[in-house]
């Protein structure tokens, strides 16, 4: 069983969590520039952890703009990979998305690897093919009202 834990605190041991699943995943294993991983985004986003046998595996950013949620950031650790907790993650985000009135749809911009990924959560793609830190996104869109 995952237990999710949020802070928008990133002097928190939570962000703290994040931050090193991050790393890892983005910087270490896909060479993304240390200097794009870490942005002025961080401050006012929230940081949502994955935790089982209380060890961090999965993270995703999100950040509040006008009626959208923005899913950035999302990260497994390596060892704990394909047991759904990106997925687990994903879907408390959109249940509790859901639960306020003002948000309507989440948006993300994913790895091409990736989208059938999301597209199993119901987020659809949209618009072309673009680079982002050398690697290959498409803008997706979950309309949730």
């Amino acid at each position: 069983m995952m237990e999710i834990k949020e802070t928008t605190d990133i002097t928190s041991p939570i962000f703290d969590d994040a931050f090193r699943i991050r790393m890892a995943v983005f910087v270490q294993e896909q060479h993304v520039p240390e200097k794009l991983e870490r942005d002025h985004h961080e401050r006012g986003a929230h940081h949502f952890v994955g935790y089982v046998d209380n060890k961090p595996v999965a993270t995703v950013r999100v950040r509040e703009h006008l009626q959208e949620w923005k899913l950035q950031r999302v990260a497994t650790s390596k060892n704990a990979r394909n047991h759904g907790y990106a997925g687990q993650l994903i879907k408390a985000i959109v249940t509790q998305a859901r639960q306020i009135d003002s948000i309507k749809k989440i948006v993300l911009d994913g790895q091409i690897t990736a989208i059938e990924f999301y597209e199993h959560l119901g987020f659809q793609a949209v618009g072309t093919v673009f680079t982002e830190a050398g690697i290959l996104h498409r803008h997706m869109e979950l309309v949730i009202r």
